[in-house]
């Protein structure tokens, strides 16, 4: 059928001790719990992905939670080489109390912040089968929101190895 659904839950324990300026940028807390779905389709060469879910601090006094969501297209424009496109957000959903500040670190950590809200991404790039079970990507992330949050924009490199 060229498709797949999963749905999931995952736990990330607070870990390490990052601070900087006297501000606790990790290890607070009592960690995350994620409720996640996800799937994808493809036809012929091209396909689509999806993913939803919800990532609640397990101490709301001090971390943030939030909405993540994400969609993806590729298309095999030549043999081996698919140009991808991707639309990701985030929503906080309860903000979090230890840092007083606007904005939160989403995807990269989680800053606490008594003031954040949606940051909405468009990314592009592409990927290249190097063989049957390896693939390399790059691609390049930037809002498309006013608010930014720390993600100005990134750059990606991934290398993708199947048994």
């Amino acid at each position: 059928q060229q498709s797949i659904a999963s749905v999931g839950i995952r736990y990330e324990p607070p870990t390490g001790d990052l601070e900087t300026s006297g501000i606790s940028l990790q290890g607070r807390g009592k960690g995350f719990v994620d409720l996640f779905a996800s799937g994808a389709k493809a036809w012929e060469r091209f396909g689509i992905q999806g993913s939803l879910g919800a990532n609640f601090a397990l101490d709301a006094d001090n971390d943030s939670s939030f909405v993540h969501y994400s969609a993806h297209a590729d298309y095999e424009l030549f043999e081996r080489f698919f140009p991808i496109l991707e639309l990701n957000g985030f929503t906080t959903i309860d903000n979090g109390n230890r840092t007083a500040g606007d904005f939160e670190g989403f995807d990269l950590l989680n800053f606490g912040s008594t003031d954040s809200g949606t940051v909405i991404t468009l990314a592009g790039g592409a990927r290249y089968r190097l063989t049957d079970n390896i693939m390399a990507g790059i691609g390049y992330e930037s809002p498309l929101t006013d608010r930014e949050d720390i993600i100005n924009w990134k750059f990606y490199a991934d290398l993708v190895i199947t048994f």
